[in-house]
C-alpha cells in the first residue's frame, strides 16, 4: 500500500524518533503546532463560548435534543467507540506507514515510532486529567469535577493528529489525503459533540480539548 520502503525525503518512519532531538526541531515543533489554525482556532471558538450564556446554552440544547445520536445514553456509548476507533486507525495507519524493507530495521523503527505516537497520546490525555485536578468545573450532568477540558476530546484528537501525520507519509494521492483528513477530523469532532449530547461535557470542554490534543501531538 505504501509503495516503498521509505518517504520521499528518503528516510523512513520512526526512523528520526530519539531522546535527544535538539532544541532547533523542539522549538520548529512546538511553532508549528502554536500557529496551526487546529490548535488556536477550537481555542478561540472557547473563548467565544464563553460570551454571555453561550456555553451551556449550546451544551443544554445538544443535551435535550440529542440532534445526531438520539438519546444522551446513545452519546456517551459512542463517544467510547468513536475513541477507540481513532485509536485503531493510528496503529493501522503506522503499521503501513514506509520504514523499509530490512525486517529487522522495520521492526525497530515501528517500535521507536510507537513509542513517540504513544508518549502524544499519554502526554496529551494526562495534561487533559491534571487540568480537570486544577479547574475544577462541575460536569453539565453534576456528576464530578472533571469536566474541562474534556480527556475523550483529546486523546481522540491526538489519534487523529498522529494518523494524519502517518498518511501524509504514506504518500498517497491528494484527494485520498484529503478525505483521510476529514474523515478523521470527522472522528476527533464526533466524539467531542458525543461528550456534549451526553451532556458530559460543555461545548467548550471539548474545544479546548481538542485544542490540547492538536497541539501536544
Amino acid at each position: 500500500l505504501t509503495g516503498c520502503g521509505t518517504m520521499s525525503n528518503g528516510k523512513k518512519w520512526g526512523q528520526e524518533a530519539t531522546l535527544n532531538p535538539g532544541w532547533d526541531r523542539v522549538g520548529e515543533a512546538a511553532y508549528s503546532a502554536l500557529v496551526s489554525p487546529l490548535t488556536w482556532g477550537p481555542a478561540a471558538g472557547a473563548a467565544i463560548l464563553q460570551i454571555g450564556h453561550w456555553d451551556k446554552n449550546l451544551s443544554k440544547w445538544a443535551s435535550d435534543k440529542t440532534p445526531v445520536f438520539g438519546s444522551r445514553k446513545n452519546a456517551e456509548k459512542w463517544s467510547d467507540y468513536l475513541v477507540y476507533t481513532s485509536g485503531a486507525i493510528y496503529g493501522t495507519t503506522a503499521l503501513l506507514t514506509p520504514s523499509g524493507d530490512n525486517n529487522g530495521e522495520w521492526v525497530t523503527d515501528k517500535i521507536k515510532g510507537f513509542i513517540v505516537g504513544g508518549s502524544a497520546v499519554a502526554v496529551s490525555g494526562g495534561g487533559a486529567e491534571l487540568t480537570k485536578v486544577l479547574i475544577k468545573r462541575e460536569r453539565p450532568d453534576r456528576e464530578d469535577n472533571k469536566s474541562f477540558p474534556s480527556t475523550h476530546a483529546t486523546v481522540a484528537t491526538s489519534f487523529a493528529t498522529l494518523s494524519a501525520k502517518n498518511v501524509e507519509a504514506m504518500e498517497l494521492s491528494k484527494p485520498v489525503e484529503i478525505m483521510s483528513d476529514i474523515g478523521l477530523g470527522a472522528i476527533a469532532g464526533g466524539t467531542g459533540w458525543a461528550r456534549v449530547e451526553g451532556r458530559k461535557h460543555y461545548a467548550s470542554d471539548v474545544l479546548v480539548g481538542i485544542a490540547l490534543g492538536h497541539l501536544v501531538s
